[in-house]
């Protein structure tokens, strides 16, 4: 008896700790002062500072600035972190962005959504973010883990991007995000002079005129893997057209994932690289593929890899 219990406290203690932690100090400072906000169903008054926000119900909002629920704009030390928290029918009336979150701390802001969902969350006709703008400053955290995204489209008309990350240390891990029906980026749109991580996530059933799904912008060595994409579709029926994912002014690598739409284009590649490998295109989807832009004085390499297709009309594009 006293050796099995003895056993099993070494087995408790030597038990690695969960990959994706819940509690502000597990991302942040310990130092830090926080302000905590929790069972709330009303938009709160934020302003700069530290706020942890967690165990929300916000349903049928309605406001006339950026951020229908939580607007943070600051040069000043902002840390966010938003948990265990939902969104639903949040509407931005107005010249303004960022249906449910408006984010923008480029100076010395730092951000986390951990296990959120939002449905029906909305900007007005020709505007941005449909759920949410996340801006940090270079060096920091700008992460997301576990989100649940769903129609987040315009009450009227069109509009852009389901949500933006920009700047900072880009994590994203376990992304639900579907029924999306937009101009451009309906996925998520992620720009970073520093390498962005997008992981084990899934993209599904999103229309789009221009660009589906994803864009990664001015990062360095971003990296894609373990997610799907399925039944995404765009209107655009021109060869050259930017696909489902684009990459701009960006090295993107693309690690094991699936590929089930048919795109006119899968990938687009501008001035920047791109490297596959592992990757899978089921049968029966009609696509041009690989469409990849030339542009002078720039050096591309560009790498394809255990890269399967099978009984599918896949090609290469270079212009």
């Amino acid at each position: 008896m006293i050796l099995l219990i003895l056993i099993q406290s070494i087995s408790s203690r030597s038990r690695p700790s969960s990959r994706f932690r819940g509690s502000f100090i597990d991302y942040f400072p310990s130092e830090t002062h926080v302000k905590s906000m929790s069972n709330l169903d009303t938009r709160p008054n934020i302003d700069s500072g530290c706020h942890f926000i967690h165990n929300c119900m916000f349903k049928k909002i309605q406001y006339h600035e950026n951020g229908g629920v939580i607007s943070i704009i600051s040069d000043n030390q902002c840390y966010m972190l938003v948990e265990s928290s939902t969104f639903q029918e949040v509407v931005v009336n107005g010249d303004y962005q960022g249906g449910a979150i408006y984010f923008l701390c480029s100076q010395k802001g730092s951000s986390v959504l951990s296990k959120v969902c939002a449905a029906n969350c909305s900007t007005n006709i020709d505007q941005y973010h449909q759920f949410a703008l996340i801006g940090t400053s270079f060096s920091q955290l700008n992460s997301a883990h576990y989100l649940s995204i769903v129609a987040c489209n315009p009450i009227s008309g069109s509009a852009h991007s389901a949500m933006k990350f920009l700047f900072g240390n880009q994590t994203v891990s376990g992304i639900n995000s579907t029924k999306h029906s937009l101009s451009t980026f309906s996925g998520a749109y992620f720009r970073s002079s520093k390498q962005c991580v997008v992981q084990f996530s899934t993209f599904a059933d999103t229309k789009v005129q221009y660009r589906v799904c994803i864009m990664f912008h001015q990062g360095d060595n971003d990296l894609f893997r373990f997610s799907n994409f399925v039944n995404n579709s765009e209107s655009q029926t021109n060869s050259n057209q930017p696909g489902l994912i684009t990459s701009y002014e960006s090295s993107t690598a693309i690690e094991e994932c699936v590929f089930s739409d048919n795109s006119p284009t899968l990938f687009h590649v501008e001035k920047g690289s791109l490297d596959i490998f592992r990757s899978w295109i089921p049968p029966n989807v009609n696509t041009i593929g690989i469409y990849i832009c030339k542009n002078k004085g720039i050096t591309q390499t560009h790498k394809l890899r255990h890269f399967k297709s099978l009984f599918c009309d896949a090609d290469t594009w270079i212009e």
